[in-house]
């Protein structure tokens, strides 16, 4: 799995959606904590979904 993006839910959620209408399968973290209580999962409770793919899906580093 390659970590594609670190940011807010909704910017997340836009770039997962784009992705899985081209045919990539996007895996999400913390999508629902993200929601519920975004302080827990980071300071300030900023950048707290993570998407990642399979290594065979990203374009390389």
């Amino acid at each position: 799995m390659k970590i594609i993006f670190i940011g807010p839910y909704s910017e997340a959620m836009i770039l997962k959606n784009l992705l899985e209408n081209s045919g990539i399968t996007v895996y999400t973290q913390n999508e629902a904590m993200s929601t519920i209580e975004p302080v827990a999962i980071s300071a300030g409770g900023y950048n707290t979904v993570t998407l990642k793919v399979a290594e065979e899906d990203s374009a390389g580093e």
